[in-house]
């Protein structure tokens, strides 16, 4: 019998105590077994440390590493540097995963001649106890990199987003980590990743368990300003520096920028960090106007609109408030 490959799971952790020991024991059921368990407590204050060494000690396939509290991107980059599998798995340590989900993935990745990604669907809940061994009959599609790249900022389906619901071939990853952002360092990642794609598997069956909890940095109170704030320097710093030969992406990243720092400056209008916001969005515009205008699969109305916004904060207050009365409207149609 062939041995199988090796796959390193990543799991980042970091004050999880009530999440993470459903996590690690769905890893350590899973049904393709040579795998290598990397846990990162990155510098947890409740019991997450105690969790992680105890299941090492039951699991030899495991190692745990503490650091000092940096940040999810800080946590990924730490398991990914002593990686050793052939492929990568990233999990967030609150959630947790289908007992077939890698053997799936695996089987999914090196189907029909090899892929160099295999992405499988999620399931959001808020609880810990979802059947984790249902059958069903997982449907593939194939995926190119501008696939891949156009549905990243459709935003329709987040599935393309995450980090955590894939599993990467090594050689696709090798230089591409994670950047110290507080919000969306999956969509930098996986855009930056997305570029080195040839083909990509998408397997449809929800196979991760999305776990939605209150304490998350995503239900923090400024949970927004950072999420603005953080996606305006991506777009940002993924356009200047998008390789010469990629530049045919370059609309999808000028256009989430100019969407973007009108809403976070109107965000900031009376923060106490607004000189620092707006002086950051007028450099941003210095840099990438002419781009911006020249760019002939953004449409004349919507840079104009775009351009309105950046400099005319109300126009702006007003813009996001028409959103918001036909989202109500569509809403009340809909029942």
């Amino acid at each position: 019998m062939k041995e199988q490959e090796l796959i390193s799971v990543i799991v980042s952790a970091y004050n999880i105590e009530n999440y993470l020991p459903r996590c690690l024991e769905t890893i350590a059921a899973q049904s393709y077994k040579n795998l290598e368990i990397i846990i990162v407590d990155d510098g947890s204050s409740d019991s997450t440390p105690i969790i992680c060494d105890e299941f090492i000690k039951k699991d030899s396939r495991a190692t745990v590493i503490h650091q000092p509290n940096a940040g999810l991107w800080s946590a990924r980059n730490t398991g990914q540097k002593v990686a050793k599998g052939n492929y990568l798995m990233y999990v967030d340590g609150d959630d947790y995963l289908h007992v077939d989900a890698i053997s799936v993935m695996h089987d999914a990745i090196n189907s029909n001649g090899g892929y160099d990604l295999a992405i499988v669907d999620r399931k959001i809940t808020d609880c810990l106890d979802e059947d984790i061994s249902a059958k069903g009959i997982a449907h593939l599609s194939e995926l190119s990199q501008t696939d891949l790249v156009t549905n990243l900022f459709i935003y329709k389906d987040s599935t393309f987003v995450y980090q955590w619901n894939k599993l990467y071939r090594r050689e696709l990853i090798e230089g591409v980590w994670s950047n110290p952002y507080m919000r969306s360092q999956d969509l930098d990642f996986n855009f930056r990743a997305y570029l080195k794609v040839n083909r990509a598997v998408w397997v449809h069956h929800n196979m991760y368990f999305y776990v939605q909890r209150s304490t998350s940095l995503v239900k923090a109170p400024e949970a927004w300003s950072i999420f603005y704030d953080c996606r305006t320097r991506i777009f940002y710093e993924n356009y200047i520096n998008l390789p010469a030969e990629k530049q045919h992406y370059a609309h999808f990243l000028l256009r989430e920028l100019y969407k973007k720092m009108p809403e976070l400056k109107y965000m900031y209008n009376n923060n106490p960090d607004k000189k620092r916001i707006w002086q950051m969005c007028r450099d941003f515009e210095r840099a990438t106007w002419r781009a911006y205008l020249r760019n002939p699969q953004i449409s004349l109305k919507e840079k104009v609109l775009r351009l309105l916004q950046l400099h005319n904060p109300w126009f702006t207050k007003w813009v996001l408030a028409t959103k918001r009365l036909f989202m109500t409207l569509k809403l009340k149609k809909q029942y």
